[in-house]
Formats: structure tokens, sequence, C-alpha cells
């Protein structure tokens, strides 16, 4: 009995002091680079409910149910979830920086490892994005206790997220968005405009003529065209609409009730090439996207027309952009 006792004390001795004295936290880093616009990867990751489609621990168990989503994106949006086994999780986006960094934590039960911190990071490197995940596990007395066993545990989570950057090389490549949708921080800039209303059916002769009203304005002020011409859209309906037809210059020097500034906000930008009968398609793109990432819109939008039928004749060719501000 003695002797059983003396083996066992020999096996704590040599199996489980020596852990007691690693390191107290693991780093890892992995990256991978996808051939696809920053924003259109950057959105995959920000958007905790598109974690389920790419990252392998959830996948792997949809027998999951999702129990609380309390924001889908951004900071502070949260994830968690429970598997028929009685195991949880709990995702939560601590810090997002739009197109340039998201920092998260993940809470797990079930699991000899239980809370990993990580970052993803995102580069553009001429037309692809690279993504690079860190990773941090602090080993808490338990997992120095079980020594090898904690270690294989994160190495584990390691491959999972070797695996899910792979996944997410593949989602984004596979599902290419035809309407080139990108979310961003525009800058402020400055228009000479004029409110109009008209019908709907006259839209386009209604603002040949205001551009030419304000055109005729801005010489008399020596103030010179900065860009391409924009009109705002207040109201719309199936009949009338209410529009502010704009035109961008550099700076404002002297203020009149002509000129005024749009403010620096974060926006949806869709680029649509075609007849402007034939744009719905995009507006619902557009719709759909901020309806998937729970983004709250302004009621009015505007339209940035880089060519139109002053400088190019064939409608097939007509190159609009179209902006949604995001509250």
């Amino acid at each position: 009995m003695k002797t059983t006792f003396k083996v066992l004390v020999l096996l704590i001795i040599v199996l489980i002091v020596p852990n007691l004295f690693l390191n107290k936290s693991i780093d890892i880093e992995r990256t991978v680079e996808i051939e696809s616009p920053i924003n259109m990867v950057f959105m995959k990751v920000a958007n905790v409910s598109e974690w389920k489609n790419w990252q392998p621990f959830i996948l792997k168990e949809l027998s999951t149910q999702f129990d609380t989503i309390e924001s889908i994106y951004g900071t502070g949006a949260n994830l968690e979830w429970n598997t028929e086994k009685n195991n949880s999780g709990v995702l939560k986006l601590n810090e997002v920086v739009l197109n340039k960094k998201i920092a998260f934590n993940l809470l797990y039960s079930g699991r000899l490892v239980n809370e990993v911190l990580g970052e993803f990071t995102f580069e553009q490197v001429n037309r692809k994005t690279r993504v690079t995940c860190n990773l941090n596990q602090k080993h808490p007395l338990l997992f120095r206790v079980f020594g090898v066993f904690g270690f294989f545990a994160f190495k584990k989570i390691e491959q999972e997220f070797e695996i899910a950057l792979q996944n997410l090389k593949k989602q984004v490549e596979e599902s290419q968005n035809p309407f080139h949708i990108l979310m961003y921080q525009k800058e402020a800039f400055s228009v000479y405009s004029k409110t109009l209303s008209c019908k709907t059916s006259t839209i386009g002769r209604n603002l040949e003529r205001t551009y030419k009203e304000l055109q005729k304005q801005m010489q008399e002020d020596g103030i010179a065209v900065f860009g391409k011409p924009i009109c705002i859209y207040h109201a719309y309906s199936d009949t009338t609409v209410k529009i502010e037809a704009a035109l961008p210059i550099h700076q404002i020097t002297n203020p009149s009730k002509y000129t005024k500034t749009i403010n620096s906000a974060t926006v949806l930008k869709a680029t649509y090439v075609g007849p402007y009968d034939k744009s719905q398609a995009t507006y619902d793109a557009l719709d759909e996207f901020a309806t998937k990432n729970d983004l709250k819109i302004e009621d009015s939008h505007y339209q940035i027309f880089i060519t139109d039928p002053g400088n190019v004749k064939d409608p097939s060719k007509w190159v609009t952009e179209i902006y949604y501000t995001i509250l």
C-alpha cells in the first residue's frame, strides 16, 4: 500500500508539478490572403451571425441552438449557443474598427480551454485582402496542472482557427458580390445644391435644368465644379419625388443658400451600370445587405453619376454610384 502511494506521489511530482511552471499564456498567429475587396471579408467577421458559416467549432455542432443574439454587428455584438451535449459558448466582439480590426473573446463550457482572446486584422494587398488571426490563451491553474492535456486542448482550437481561415477564404471567394457593395467611412464634402419636387417621370429633365441653374450660379460666384453631379433623394413614391440636385465643390469660401456640407459618415456604396430604370436590383441588394447585417439606414440616400447621358450616349454604359448612410 505504501509503495503504491509513493508511486502515485512520484507520478504527481513528475507529471504535474513541472507544469505549474509553464508560461502563463500561449500566443499564435495565422494568416490567409483572400481574393476579394477588404470590406466583403471584413463583414463576414464583423457580423457574428456569419461565424456559423465558416467557424468549425460552431459548424460541427449544428445541433446547436443559437439562443441569444443581442446585436449581430459591431462592437458589443454577441452570439450565445447551446448544444444537445449541454456544451455552451459565448462569442463577443470587444472592438470593431471598420475594415481594420476585430477583437473578440470566446467563452466555452465543456472544454479544458474555456476562454480564448483573439483579434482579426485586415489589410488590402493589391487586389487581395490579407487576414491575420491572433489568438491568446491565458493558462489558468487547471490548464497548467493538466499540462500536456491542456496544451493539446489549445492546439485543437488553433487547428480550428486554421480551418476557419480557409473556410472564410472559400466562403468569400465563392460568393462574390455582383453589385460591388462596400461599407466604409466617407469623408465630408461640400456642394452647391438646390431642392425640388417633381413627378417621378420627369426626374431626368428636372435634374438637367437644375444642374444648369447651379452651374450658372457657380460661375457668377467664381466657384468651380469639383467632381461628378449628385442627386440626393429625400422622399420618393411611384408618382412624385423630392430630390436635391448637387454639384461638388472644393470648399465653401462664401456660404450662401446654395452651399452645404455633407458630413463624414459610414456609408454603404453600390455601383450600378446601365439605364436608370433598371437599377432596382441594386437597391434590393443594398436593402438586403443592410437587413442581413442589422444596419440602420437614413431615409434619404444619394447617387453620384460617374457617367451620364451628357457624356455617354449608350445607356448600358451609364455608371451610377448609390450611397446609403448608416445611422
